[in-house]
């Protein structure tokens, strides 16, 4: 079992929807970077259960089908694999409901079950369908750190009801991560569905040790007692603050920041508008001359002794 201790278990700040990076660095801390496996991985940023994680040296490979993400990905995500398929029992090619927003925006429930699809257009989502390669999640692995139990330390799973297909296609008798974090709930409903993913799991040699609410984590059996590290309830003052707290603080930063430079565009505004007075009215008092001088040469006067100041001219010259 790894060695735990107390010592830098506190993460900045927690990327994961539901705390889930808070609670695997309760045991990563204290480990060298390893290997993640990250089953419906979305976006390299938002509600991400690997970044703090990939920030920290941990490399992976993100299994994420829909496009939009995957390409998200690969430009923020350099060092990890990037599986643009879908993960499943068997080899193939499935039609995966890309579910929107009610305004056409992205959001993580892109979902292969096309009942749970259904269900989110009645409730006012928009569902795009593309083709994509299934692909066991052992073939994805097969040459890959996931080979080696001492430093392939987890592996997430959160595919929108797809979850026991995925399990069912990892060969967990071969790879074994430290420990399996599955979502248990139904998306968007206090319905549990971890049944078969636990069964699979049960069979493969994993205990269970914790359910934080939204997922059900596993480890080892030969790691039984990490139950008590990942167990217990997140406290952010200990554990981590969480994503929005950081959002606020930056926030605030980033208005006081834009009040000093609103304050200095001000200033040198009142600057600016003092310069063009003082150059409006030299340009005034220059156009003055200018009347005058057009005056004088337009005189009479100024015509009948044209002749006496060539003279004059002559004069200075010689």
């Amino acid at each position: 079992m790894p060695r735990m201790s107390s010592a830098g278990s506190q993460l900045d700040v927690s990327w994961a929807d539901h705390w889930e990076d808070v609670r695997l660095w309760r045991v990563l801390h204290d480990l060298a970077p390893g290997f993640y496996v990250d089953v419906g991985a979305m976006d390299p940023s938002i509600d991400s259960v690997t970044k703090a994680c990939y920030e920290r040296g941990w490399r992976g490979i993100d299994v994420e089908p829909n496009p939009y993400y995957a390409e998200r990905l690969r430009e923020d995500r350099p060092l990890d694999v990037v599986a643009g398929v879908a993960a499943g029992t068997d080899r193939g090619r499935l039609s995966l409901n890309v579910v929107l927003d009610a305004e056409g925006g992205q959001t993580g429930l892109t979902t292969l079950e096309a009942g749970i699809a259904e269900r989110h257009v009645a409730e006012g989502g928009r569902v795009e369908q593309v083709d994509v390669d299934v692909v066991p999640l052992a073939e994805l692995m097969r040459d890959t750190p996931a080979g080696d139990p001492a430093t392939f330390h987890f592996l997430k799973v959160d595919v929108e009801g797809h979850e026991a297909s995925v399990l069912a296609g990892a060969d967990l008798s071969h790879f074994r991560p430290l420990m399996v974090v599955v979502e248990a709930r139904a998306p968007r409903r206090a319905e549990d569905v971890y049944e078969a993913s636990e069964a699979l799991l049960l069979e493969a040699g994993y205990g269970f040790a914790a359910d934080d609410g939204l997922n059900r984590w596993y480890v080892r059996s030969e790691d039984a007692a990490l139950a008590a590290v990942l167990a217990p309830e997140i406290n952010p003052l200990v554990d981590g603050k969480p994503r929005r707290w950081w959002e606020q603080a930056r926030e605030a930063e980033l208005v006081a920041r834009m009040e000093e430079l609103d304050a200095a565009a001000r200033d040198s505004a009142d600057e600016a508008d003092a310069l063009r007075t003082e150059v409006g009215a030299l340009r005034g008092e220059a156009a003055d001359l200018r009347a005058e001088l057009d005056l004088i040469h337009g005189s009479k006067s100024w015509r009948l002794t044209a002749p006496l100041r060539a003279a004059q001219k002559g004069i200075r010259r010689a």
